[in-house]
């Protein structure tokens, strides 16, 4: 007997939950013939945002603008895969810390707001829910590169047999593992390898990556990936990597710039030995901002080998001024000195916001976005659900939602520069990561479907399709 779905009833929930299972294309389908309007109009769109249970933490952010006819718009932000929007709560937060240090003067390392010399407490618990951690594991300190380098300290320890770091070729931390390497002895030639991409690929296939890994896993030292490819914006089979790694011996570490508040991390389950990100993007805490860092509770008493600074020492005896370190157990074990507080302020306004609503809500919402785009896509652009070279557009992002977050990839015929200037006259901002791929990331907290179909219609103009 078939199963009969009352499309109009259902919850984000169910419907991201049929898109992991059918297309998005066919799930959308279905739901644009029951809510009695076409997938590609301006009605089913606005019927889309007006059952999203999140549009109203639009109105948390403030929006860059632009002058169109005389009037001031805000523009259609479709970069957060870039740089996050400023929540509203940002400024007064940074004011109220600088306030609290013109009034209280050296006061401000112990009363709120964010105390100085503890600030980094008041963030601890939200960062851990984002990544499913203890907030004891999670630390927000640094910048993300300062961040890689204290743990590749400990997690790094090359052998003549074992001295590999396996890392992406496509990734922005390369000069981070090279100098590793060197500051070991080793040479970057023999030390440093990438990860399998097939030729003619944007994405890692997780076979031949495991395969790589089971064979070659010997010499590895250290498994240093990111959860979410840059360039393609594929999510990876972290927890496959982990257990893969760990089997051969390798220590795993991630890079989740492009995953943390984007997709649904379970970092101590799966068992991850140390990640590290920055908190601009999907976490919207400005640019230049800071790193965080995740140690698994199993190196809470490690003994392998680390810099530590006044801060690595416990909070209860730090200020006896013995000279004799006391670390402090787990990841604040790591810190060097105490955290700037304005800079925790931003983390703080992003963290409220996520407060307000959980990954798993995020998660959802993304899927059903990043669908309805990719959808949008092949219809109106008569694209073919394999996307052959042939085609106007070919998306290099993973048709699998799986195996994907809020950022979708395409390689365009035309310059993706010239396309993305052209958008942005239209009102539109999004990215490109060279001249012939444009990124288009409808970020969950601030994006709507009329904000995707506004974005299509115009990419339509611009590329006359």
């Amino acid at each position: 007997m078939t199963q009969v779905h009352n499309f109009p009833e259902m919850s984000f929930s169910g419907l991201a939950k049929r898109m992991l299972e059918q297309s998005p294309q066919t799930v959308l389908r279905e739901l644009s013939r029951s809510a009695k309007h076409d997938v590609i109009s301006t009605a089913f769109a606005r019927y889309l945002d007006e059952k999203d249970e999140m549009k109203q933490l639009k109105e948390e952010f403030v929006f860059p603008t632009y002058v169109s006819e005389g009037k001031e718009k805000k523009y259609i932000c479709l970069s957060g895969n870039i740089l996050g929007l400023q929540p509203k709560s940002a400024k007064p937060l940074v004011t109220a810390v600088l306030n609290s240090w013109a009034n209280k003067g050296v006061e401000c390392h112990f009363v709120d707001p964010l105390p100085a010399a503890s600030c980094e407490k008041y963030v601890s618990q939200h960062l851990g829910k984002l990544v499913r951690a203890k907030s004891e594991q999670v630390v927000a300190m640094n910048t993300v590169d300062v961040d890689l380098h204290l743990m590749l300290v400990s997690f790094y320890q090359p052998t003549t047999k074992r001295h590999k770091i396996l890392f992406d070729s496509e990734s922005d931390y390369v000069n981070i593992a090279k100098s590793q390497i060197l500051s070991h002895g080793f040479k970057v030639s023999e030390s440093l390898v990438s990860a399998p991409y097939q030729d003619t690929s944007f994405c890692l296939d997780m076979d031949d990556l495991i395969d790589f890994i089971e064979q070659n896993g010997e010499s590895i030292a250290t498994i240093l990936l990111p959860a979410i490819l840059r360039k393609s914006g594929q999510f990876l089979d972290i927890e496959r990597i982990t257990r893969t790694g760990h089997k051969k011996g390798c220590m795993v570490g991630l890079v989740l710039n492009d995953a943390v508040g984007n997709v649904d991390l379970k970092l101590n389950e799966w068992g991850v030995d140390f990640a590290c990100w920055d908190t601009g993007r999907y976490m919207n805490a400005g640019p230049s901002s800071m790193g965080c860092t995740f140690l698994h509770e199993k190196h809470s008493k490690n003994h392998f080998p680390k810099f530590t600074g006044w801060w690595s020492h416990q909070m209860s005896t730090r200020f006896e001024m013995t000279n004799e370190l006391d670390r402090t157990p787990g990841v604040n074990g790591y810190k060097l000195s105490n955290l700037p507080p304005t800079k925790i302020a931003q983390i703080k306004a992003g963290l409220d916001i996520f407060g307000k609503i959980s990954i798993e809500k995020i998660r959802e919402k993304s899927i059903l976005l990043n669908g309805y785009l990719e959808t949008l896509l092949q219809l109106k652009y008569k694209c073919t659900e394999g996307y052959m070279d042939s085609d106007p557009i070919r998306m290099i992002t993973p048709s699998n939602p799986s195996e994907r977050g809020a950022q979708l990839s395409f390689k365009v015929k035309e310059d993706a520069k010239d396309i993305y200037e052209k958008l942005k006259k239209r009102g539109i901002i999004c990215s490109f990561y060279s001249l012939d791929v444009l990124t288009v990331c409808p970020a969950p907290l601030y994006c709507g479907f009329q904000d995707v179909l506004l974005f299509v219609n115009a990419l339509s103009e611009i590329c006359e399709l």
